[in-house]
């Protein structure tokens, strides 16, 4: 399993595991990898996870899929599932996705 660091610039600005809230929208943590002929964009502390044919592709997807996490959630990133088995060759980048309205 990849550990995102807590440690990050922004701390401040309130961080939680793997995400950092920046106003109305939370920044995360992602890794993506390739398997089976189709990209997996995976974000670990929520264990929310999607895929697409291209990169950009598995990161609109998982962008939606998160957007409707936090939805559930109330806007609180925790995960609640076993996480997924990760690969020890990933990309890794951030994505901003869109608080609920509270």
């Amino acid at each position: 399993m990849v550990h995102v660091p807590r440690n990050t610039p922004h701390r401040e600005v309130g961080s939680g595991d793997g995400w950092l809230a920046m106003g109305r929208k939370k920044l995360f943590w992602i890794l993506i990898w390739s398997e089976n002929g189709m990209y997996v964009a995976y974000e670990p502390s929520t264990c929310v996870a999607s895929q697409g044919e291209t990169i950009d592709e598995a990161l609109e997807n998982l962008r939606e899929a998160l957007k409707l996490y936090l939805e559930e959630s109330r806007g609180v990133p925790q995960c609640k599932e076993t996480p997924l088995e990760v690969p020890k060759k990933v990309m890794i980048t951030m994505i901003a996705v869109e608080t609920p309205e509270s």
